[in-house]
């Protein structure tokens, strides 16, 4: 059950990664005038992106702390 903190942040990074592909390829399909574009969906679409970077950043800062050796003084 240790492992499991550093599961959590390779789940977070992996959401992040998801978001911001899955916006720029609803993005994407609007440019191509696949999707009717709209305000809503361009504002959901970049809060998804947004999302996914922080959640992704948010991981891999942890990731990185939780691997780090802790500094005894």
């Amino acid at each position: 059950m240790a492992k499991l903190p550093m599961e959590k942040e390779k789940i977070e990074i992996v959401l992040g990664v998801f978001l911001m592909f899955l916006s720029f390829f609803l993005t994407f399909l609007t440019v191509i005038k696949v999707v009717e574009s709209n305000i809503t969906l361009m504002f959901l679409f970049y809060s998804m992106s947004l999302t996914g970077l922080i959640v992704g950043l948010h991981g891999l800062y942890t990731l990185i702390l939780a691997k780090r050796p802790s500094e005894e003084q």
